[in-house]
């Protein structure tokens, strides 16, 4: 009886321990958040995962509300990238064991990337400033930073104009960015909590829904209308070049699937494949070659995949991204 009761108490303070450590880790995800929001964020999910999935939502819910008084407390305008944060990872973790990653990172991303735009908004105004001087003071200072050699030619205000015309598209595509280590800082709590999430496809079998590709539509749409009223600098042709940007996130992915499969078929290890995936990224950077190949396969299905049962996949112990 009294080892049973030993292991009783040693379990709850096993328990106890596991809790406030994640509960530390999260607040010091929420001070990292405004500096290094790729390590900051990431940080918070496994943290509020781990709490999650061990059916500790309460406790999750108290510590998302604490870090975000931290990150207020820091600095008051990254109280909204903060909140933002942890009110969606907290949702994503649930989400996940009933919805594709994929459907989960689509929306997240764009929570995060709203939270990030916010923060900064507040910021601006919290100094006083409108968003074309705080635009205009951030680009002055780069041009401190990195040296005016190279911003030779280019003027201060034409960059801030600039900087203003592509800030969503800009921040939507950061918030995808930090959505990656996000996802898999959930999925990795899931698997260490023994937690049942919806399976996580490899990057080779990886298959976007063609659903998609109507955004991509509507910004070739504005984009011809922008030509006919507004020029350039209209705020029409603006919209589409900022929705076009945001919708090659997805291709990009659908394009680095195919050089996945590619790679795997021609019998790659891990290191190759990491390797080519990153030279991928490299070339799509200045040619958008890869985008256009995850456009294609959209239409002639290059890896010969099965789309008529879609992607829904069977319920199971998380798996790694």
């Amino acid at each position: 009886m009294a080892g049973v009761v030993g292991r009783l108490m040693l379990t709850k303070l096993t328990d106890m321990r596991d809790v406030v450590l994640l509960s530390v880790a999260c607040i010091a995800g929420a001070m990292l958040t405004p500096v290094f929001p790729f390590v900051g964020i990431p940080l918070c999910a496994a943290s509020l995962g781990g709490l999650v999935y061990r059916e500790r939502s309460m406790a999750a819910a108290l510590v998302a509300i604490m870090a975000t008084v931290v990150g207020g407390w820091l600095r008051p305008g990254d109280m909204v990238a903060v909140g933002l944060a942890v009110l969606g990872i907290l949702s994503a973790a649930q989400r996940l064991r009933r919805a594709d990653v994929y459907q989960v990172g689509v929306w997240l991303g764009v929570v995060l990337g709203v939270g990030m735009a916010g923060a900064e908004y507040m910021t601006a105004r919290l100094n006083g400033l409108t968003i074309r001087e705080y635009m205009n003071e951030a680009a002055s200072q780069a041009t401190v930073v990195l040296g005016n050699r190279a911003f030779s030619g280019m003027d201060v205000d034409a960059m801030t104009k600039t900087m203003i015309q592509f800030a969503p598209a800009v921040y939507v595509m950061l918030g995808f960015a930090v959505v990656v280590p996000t996802l898999y800082a959930l999925v990795w709590s899931a698997r260490r909590a023994d937690a049942v999430i919806r399976p996580v496809p490899k990057l080779d079998r990886t298959d976007l829904s063609p659903h998609v590709l109507w955004p991509l539509v509507t910004a070739v749409l504005l984009m011809a209308a922008g030509r006919v009223w507004g020029g350039s600098d209209g705020v029409l042709m603006i919209m589409g070049l900022n929705l076009l940007l945001v919708v090659r996130v997805a291709l990009l992915v659908q394009g680095l699937a195919l050089v996945a499969a590619l790679l795997r078929a021609g019998g790659t290890g891990r290191v190759a494949l990491v390797i080519g995936v990153v030279v991928a990224l490299l070339v799509d950077a200045a040619t958008w070659v890869v985008s256009m190949a995850g456009l294609l396969d959209f239409w002639i299905n290059f890896r010969r995949l099965d789309r008529g049962t879609g992607s829904e996949g069977i319920e199971g112990p998380a798996e790694g991204l």
